[in-house]
Formats: structure tokens, C-alpha cells, sequence
């Protein structure tokens, strides 16, 4: 009994840990060391897949086996059954991906809700009725598949993303044009060459030099032949 209450006693002392506070500088050192380690490792892997041209993997929707590099890959996807991987090159560890993909669906998962059907028919008429068949991007479980989002320490592309709308926001702010005035489109006639900017005017030099009246001229037309008589005028005008 005493050598068991010892061993249990060993036990206990090689479960303890200690856990550091995430705001030291000594814990981001460390978060920081590892990040850059992991990020070296990604961009190596990424280098790896960017050079290989004999990938060989069977496609998810279709009997056929792909082969050749990410490019012709994700090319059958989208041209051929209107899925994207995302762009090739933001993709690392691809062959996992596709395989983690195929995982979900032969689980019956949808891959944009997540929802569980009773079988694979109803999975693809589920995904093609709701137009479910794409990569849902809110889902942190792909993240790992994805170069963005080993950018910048401690964000992954939606931090990134709203980073970047943040200061295209900030850059873009309505003091920054305050100065701006766009001008309206010039009005040119339909008969001579000249140019007003005022629709008034347009109508009233119509109607004074050459005795048409504007509005009963599109009154009647379509919006088809209103397109057709400004191509129309566009075409005399520059003859």
C-alpha cells in the first residue's frame, strides 16, 4: 500500500506545470521564437509544392485522378465542377488539404455549414441546391492550409483583413477628398458638335436649332432603343 501511495505521489510530481503570464516579455519572446521557426517551416513547404509537378490525388467530385502541379489542380476544380481551393500559391500543405476535404464529404459534411446528412447523395444535393459547394472562410478548421495566416504574429487573414480595411479606411476618409469635385458628364448633341453640361441648355439648344423636343424623342423607346440611339450618336459624332 505505501509503494503504491509512492508511485501515485511520483506520478502527480511529473503532471505539474507552470504556466507563465501571456503578457511577459519573456512569454512573447518565446511565441515569437516559435512563430518565426513554424513561418520558416511554411515557407519551405510552400517552396516544395511550388516546385513539384508530379502531385498525383483523385478529385472530390469525379473519378478522375489529377496529376501535375497546384496550378492544373485547382484549374479542374473551378473550370470543371466550379470549386476553389483559393489562389495556388497561397496554398501550403495541399495534398492534406484535399484529403481533409474528402474526409468531411465521405463523413457526409457539408463544407460550408458543417451540417451532417444521412448519406453522400443527399450531401451533393444539399451542396448544390443551397450552393454550398465551396470553402466556408470563416472556418478556422482550414486556416492551417492558408500562407496569409502565417503573415503577421498572432493573426491569421480576417485580423489581417480588417487590418488592411481599417487603414484603406483611414487613408480613404472623406477629408482626404474634401477637395474633390467631380464634374458632371458632357451632354453632346445629337445633330452638331456642341457640348453643355446642363441638361436645360441641352434641351433648349435641341429645341431652338433643330426642333426636336428631347423628351418626346425617348418618351416612347425602350430602354434597348434609348442604348441603341446613344450608340447611334456616338457612332455620327466621331465618324
Amino acid at each position: 500500500m505505501e509503494l503504491m501511495f509512492i508511485k501515485r505521489m511520483k506520478t502527480l510530481r511529473q503532471s505539474f506545470y507552470f504556466m507563465k503570464n501571456d503578457s511577459s516579455d519573456e512569454d512573447k519572446t518565446v511565441r515569437y521564437k516559435i512563430y518565426i521557426e513554424k513561418l520558416h517551416q511554411i515557407l519551405q513547404q510552400q517552396q516544395r509544392e511550388r516546385d513539384c509537378v508530379d502531385f498525383r490525388i483523385l478529385c472530390l467530385f469525379c473519378p478522375k485522378t489529377l496529376t501535375g502541379n497546384r496550378f492544373t489542380i485547382s484549374e479542374h476544380f473551378y473550370n470543371e465542377h466550379s470549386f476553389s481551393l483559393g489562389h495556388p500559391d497561397n496554398l501550403v500543405y495541399t495534398v492534406e488539404f484535399i484529403e481533409d476535404l474528402r474526409s468531411k464529404m465521405l463523413r457526409s459534411e457539408c463544407l460550408y455549414c458543417d451540417k451532417t446528412f444521412r448519406d453522400y447523395k443527399t450531401l451533393r444535393e444539399h451542396m448544390r441546391k443551397k450552393l454550398h459547394k465551396k470553402l466556408n472562410p470563416s472556418n478556422a478548421e482550414f486556416d492551417k492550409y492558408y500562407v496569409v495566416n502565417y503573415r503577421e504574429f498572432g493573426k491569421n487573414w480576417t485580423s489581417l483583413d480588417k487590418d488592411d480595411a481599417n487603414c484603406d479606411s483611414k487613408n480613404g476618409s472623406d477629408d482626404n477628398w474634401s477637395d474633390w469635385e467631380e464634374l458632371p458628364p458632357d451632354l453632346k448633341c445629337l445633330i452638331c458638335p456642341c457640348v453643355y453640361i446642363n441638361l436645360k441648355d441641352f434641351k433648349h439648344h435641341l429645341s431652338s436649332q433643330h426642333f426636336i423636343q428631347f423628351d418626346a424623342l425617348i418618351k416612347d423607346l425602350s430602354y434597348y432603343q434609348q442604348v441603341k440611339l446613344i450608340k447611334l450618336h456616338t457612332i455620327l459624332h466621331f465618324k
